[in-house]
Protein backbone atom coordinates (compact mmCIF):
# COMPACT_ATOMS: atom_id res chain seq x y z
CA UNK A 1 0.00 0.00 0.00
CA UNK A 2 1.60 3.30 -0.97
CA UNK A 3 1.28 6.33 1.58
CA UNK A 4 -1.04 8.31 -0.46
CA UNK A 5 -3.29 4.97 -0.10
CA UNK A 6 -2.55 4.16 3.82
CA UNK A 7 -3.45 8.11 4.37
CA UNK A 8 -6.56 7.78 2.08
CA UNK A 9 -7.88 4.86 4.10
CA UNK A 10 -7.58 6.64 7.30
CA UNK A 11 -9.40 9.63 6.23
CA UNK A 12 -12.07 6.88 4.74
CA UNK A 13 -12.63 5.59 8.14
CA UNK A 14 -13.18 8.39 10.15
CA UNK A 15 -15.31 9.87 7.78
CA UNK A 16 -17.33 6.04 7.16
CA UNK A 17 -20.41 6.03 4.27
CA UNK A 18 -23.68 4.86 6.02
CA UNK A 19 -23.23 1.61 4.44
CA UNK A 20 -20.84 -0.46 1.59
CA UNK A 21 -21.80 -2.72 -1.04
CA UNK A 22 -19.25 -4.58 -3.29
CA UNK A 23 -19.61 -5.05 -6.64
CA UNK A 24 -17.13 -6.65 -8.35
CA UNK A 25 -13.64 -5.25 -7.53
CA UNK A 26 -15.21 -1.96 -6.34
CA UNK A 27 -16.86 -0.88 -2.74
CA UNK A 28 -19.91 1.51 -3.18
CA UNK A 29 -20.42 3.70 -0.22
CA UNK A 30 -23.81 5.24 0.59
CA UNK A 31 -23.88 8.96 1.02
CA UNK A 32 -27.49 9.45 2.42
CA UNK A 33 -26.35 13.32 1.82
CA UNK A 34 -22.81 13.31 3.14
CA UNK A 35 -21.17 14.36 0.33
CA UNK A 36 -18.96 13.05 -2.65
CA UNK A 37 -16.24 11.42 -0.77
CA UNK A 38 -18.54 8.83 1.34
CA UNK A 39 -21.17 8.22 -1.75
CA UNK A 40 -18.28 7.32 -4.28
CA UNK A 41 -17.31 4.26 -4.99
CA UNK A 42 -13.45 3.05 -5.25
CA UNK A 43 -11.50 0.25 -5.51
CA UNK A 44 -10.81 -3.07 -3.52
CA UNK A 45 -7.09 -3.48 -5.31
CA UNK A 46 -5.45 -0.95 -7.27
CA UNK A 47 -6.13 -2.19 -11.33
CA UNK A 48 -8.34 -2.07 -14.28
CA UNK A 49 -11.89 -2.16 -13.41
CA UNK A 50 -14.31 -3.94 -15.82
CA UNK A 51 -17.05 -2.27 -17.30
CA UNK A 52 -19.86 -5.09 -15.75
CA UNK A 53 -17.94 -4.03 -12.15
CA UNK A 54 -19.22 -0.49 -12.97
CA UNK A 55 -22.39 -1.60 -13.93
CA UNK A 56 -23.02 -3.12 -10.78
CA UNK A 57 -22.06 -0.13 -9.15
CA UNK A 58 -24.02 2.05 -11.38
CA UNK A 59 -27.20 -0.18 -10.45
CA UNK A 60 -26.46 -0.46 -6.53
CA UNK A 61 -26.42 3.57 -6.61
CA UNK A 62 -30.12 3.74 -8.23
CA UNK A 63 -31.31 1.94 -5.86
CA UNK A 64 -29.98 4.25 -2.55
CA UNK A 65 -31.30 6.83 -5.02
CA UNK A 66 -27.83 8.06 -5.62
CA UNK A 67 -25.63 10.00 -8.55
CA UNK A 68 -22.73 6.97 -9.32
CA UNK A 69 -19.51 8.58 -8.51
CA UNK A 70 -15.98 6.96 -8.85
CA UNK A 71 -12.98 7.86 -6.90
CA UNK A 72 -9.48 7.22 -7.09
CA UNK A 73 -5.63 8.48 -6.56
CA UNK A 74 -4.22 10.50 -9.03
CA UNK A 75 -1.87 8.39 -11.34
CA UNK A 76 -3.32 5.10 -10.11
CA UNK A 77 -4.55 2.13 -13.04
CA UNK A 78 -7.47 2.73 -11.26
CA UNK A 79 -7.62 6.19 -12.31
CA UNK A 80 -6.16 5.04 -15.51
CA UNK A 81 -9.19 2.97 -16.24
CA UNK A 82 -11.92 5.45 -15.32
CA UNK A 83 -10.17 7.52 -18.23
CA UNK A 84 -10.63 4.67 -20.67
CA UNK A 85 -13.98 4.00 -19.39
CA UNK A 86 -14.97 7.62 -20.65
CA UNK A 87 -15.56 8.95 -17.54
CA UNK A 88 -14.39 12.90 -16.37
CA UNK A 89 -12.33 13.53 -13.53
CA UNK A 90 -13.44 16.97 -11.30
CA UNK A 91 -12.33 18.03 -7.99
CA UNK A 92 -8.78 17.22 -7.75
CA UNK A 93 -8.09 16.73 -3.69
CA UNK A 94 -5.30 16.94 -1.64
CA UNK A 95 -4.14 14.64 1.07
CA UNK A 96 -1.66 16.50 3.07
CA UNK A 97 0.13 15.55 5.90
CA UNK A 98 2.43 15.92 8.92
CA UNK A 99 4.32 14.45 12.04
CA UNK A 100 2.29 14.89 14.87
CA UNK A 101 5.65 15.67 17.12
CA UNK A 102 5.82 18.83 14.61
CA UNK A 103 2.59 20.34 16.06
CA UNK A 104 2.91 19.70 19.48
CA UNK A 105 6.28 21.66 20.38
CA UNK A 106 4.39 24.46 21.45
CA UNK A 107 1.25 24.54 23.65
CA UNK A 108 -2.10 25.70 22.89
CA UNK A 109 -2.82 28.94 24.89
CA UNK A 110 -5.55 27.87 27.51
CA UNK A 111 -9.32 28.22 27.12
CA UNK A 112 -8.67 28.54 23.06
CA UNK A 113 -9.50 25.67 21.96
CA UNK A 114 -11.68 22.57 23.20
CA UNK A 115 -11.99 18.58 22.68
CA UNK A 116 -15.73 17.78 23.28
CA UNK A 117 -17.55 14.59 22.01
CA UNK A 118 -20.46 14.78 21.65
CA UNK A 119 -20.45 18.12 19.65
CA UNK A 120 -22.43 21.23 21.34
CA UNK A 121 -25.23 23.15 19.97
CA UNK A 122 -22.62 25.90 19.25
CA UNK A 123 -20.35 23.45 17.00
CA UNK A 124 -23.47 21.89 15.39
CA UNK A 125 -24.45 26.09 14.52
CA UNK A 126 -21.26 26.34 13.61
CA UNK A 127 -20.86 24.12 11.06
CA UNK A 128 -24.43 24.60 10.18
CA UNK A 129 -23.16 28.28 8.76
CA UNK A 130 -20.54 26.65 6.94
CA UNK A 131 -22.48 24.20 5.19
CA UNK A 132 -21.73 21.43 6.76
CA UNK A 133 -25.48 19.97 7.30
CA UNK A 134 -27.17 17.44 9.75
CA UNK A 135 -25.92 14.72 6.69
CA UNK A 136 -22.67 15.46 7.36
CA UNK A 137 -22.48 15.25 11.14
CA UNK A 138 -24.62 12.09 10.94
CA UNK A 139 -21.37 10.90 9.35
CA UNK A 140 -18.93 12.03 12.68
CA UNK A 141 -21.72 10.39 14.97
CA UNK A 142 -21.44 6.75 13.10
CA UNK A 143 -17.89 6.87 13.09
CA UNK A 144 -16.79 3.68 15.25
CA UNK A 145 -13.12 5.12 15.40
CA UNK A 146 -12.12 7.53 18.60
CA UNK A 147 -13.23 10.83 17.96
CA UNK A 148 -13.98 14.31 19.16
CA UNK A 149 -15.45 17.64 18.03
CA UNK A 150 -12.91 20.86 18.53
CA UNK A 151 -14.42 24.03 19.33
CA UNK A 152 -11.99 27.22 18.83
CA UNK A 153 -12.23 30.20 20.88
CA UNK A 154 -11.37 33.81 20.77
CA UNK A 155 -12.33 36.93 21.70
CA UNK A 156 -14.58 35.06 24.04
CA UNK A 157 -16.51 33.75 21.42
CA UNK A 158 -17.35 30.80 19.50
CA UNK A 159 -15.01 30.77 16.47
CA UNK A 160 -14.11 27.88 15.46
CA UNK A 161 -15.08 23.85 14.86
CA UNK A 162 -13.52 20.97 13.38
CA UNK A 163 -13.36 17.25 13.77
CA UNK A 164 -10.68 15.08 14.44
CA UNK A 165 -10.64 10.79 14.24
CA UNK A 166 -7.48 8.33 15.67
CA UNK A 167 -7.44 5.89 12.49
CA UNK A 168 -4.34 3.67 14.02
CA UNK A 169 -1.18 6.14 13.77
CA UNK A 170 -3.27 8.90 12.14
CA UNK A 171 -5.27 11.58 13.22
CA UNK A 172 -7.34 12.81 10.61
CA UNK A 173 -9.19 15.62 10.40
CA UNK A 174 -12.27 16.81 8.86
CA UNK A 175 -14.86 19.86 8.50
CA UNK A 176 -12.85 22.42 10.31
CA UNK A 177 -14.09 25.33 9.78
CA UNK A 178 -13.27 29.40 11.27
CA UNK A 179 -16.37 31.89 11.39
CA UNK A 180 -15.52 34.54 8.43
CA UNK A 181 -14.79 37.40 11.13
CA UNK A 182 -12.09 35.33 12.93
CA UNK A 183 -9.74 34.19 10.00
CA UNK A 184 -5.99 35.03 9.29
CA UNK A 185 -6.08 35.81 13.61
CA UNK A 186 -4.03 32.55 14.12
CA UNK A 187 -6.82 30.73 15.48
CA UNK A 188 -6.85 27.78 12.66
CA UNK A 189 -3.18 27.40 13.22
CA UNK A 190 -4.08 26.43 17.20
CA UNK A 191 -7.00 24.50 15.95
CA UNK A 192 -4.45 22.39 13.97
CA UNK A 193 -2.40 22.02 16.80
CA UNK A 194 -4.84 20.79 19.43
CA UNK A 195 -6.01 18.01 16.56
CA UNK A 196 -2.33 16.87 17.10
CA UNK A 197 -2.10 17.09 20.90
CA UNK A 198 -5.15 15.01 20.82
CA UNK A 199 -4.09 12.55 18.80
CA UNK A 200 -0.89 12.58 20.29
CA UNK A 201 -2.67 11.29 23.63
CA UNK A 202 -4.51 8.73 21.56
CA UNK A 203 -1.57 7.18 20.07
CA UNK A 204 -0.92 8.40 16.60
CA UNK A 205 2.23 10.05 15.37
CA UNK A 206 1.00 11.29 12.07
CA UNK A 207 -1.66 14.40 11.13
CA UNK A 208 -3.64 14.30 8.00
CA UNK A 209 -6.60 16.00 5.84
CA UNK A 210 -7.60 16.35 2.94
CA UNK A 211 -8.20 19.80 0.55
CA UNK A 212 -9.59 20.75 -2.57
CA UNK A 213 -6.88 21.37 -4.61
CA UNK A 214 -8.72 25.13 -5.47
CA UNK A 215 -9.03 25.69 -2.13
CA UNK A 216 -5.84 28.15 -1.76
CA UNK A 217 -6.79 29.65 1.60
CA UNK A 218 -6.81 26.53 3.41
CA UNK A 219 -4.22 25.11 1.64
CA UNK A 220 -1.98 28.03 2.56
CA UNK A 221 -2.83 27.90 5.87
CA UNK A 222 -2.00 24.28 6.35
CA UNK A 223 1.42 24.60 4.17
CA UNK A 224 2.63 27.58 6.36
CA UNK A 225 1.81 25.11 9.22
CA UNK A 226 4.29 22.64 8.06
CA UNK A 227 1.67 19.82 6.34
CA UNK A 228 3.42 18.12 2.95
CA UNK A 229 1.35 16.70 0.19
CA UNK A 230 1.09 13.21 0.41
CA UNK A 231 -0.54 12.56 -2.32
CA UNK A 232 -4.21 13.42 -4.57
CA UNK A 233 -7.71 11.96 -5.89
CA UNK A 234 -10.06 12.93 -8.35
CA UNK A 235 -13.81 12.05 -8.31
CA UNK A 236 -14.55 10.49 -11.69
CA UNK A 237 -18.08 11.16 -13.53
Amino acid sequence: MTNAARLLDALDQSWPAAEYANAGTLRVGRGCGGGMRVGSATAITDGPVAAADMAKARAINKGWAQASVFRALADSRFATSLQAHGLNAQAPTEILSIPIAQLIDVPVPPLTVFPIWPPLAIQRQLWAAAGIGPERMDVMKRCALPRTALLGRMKDHAAAVGYVAASGSVAAIHAIDVIPGMRRKGLGRWMLRAAAFWGAEHGCDELALAVRADNHPAKELYRAMGLEPSGSYLYYV
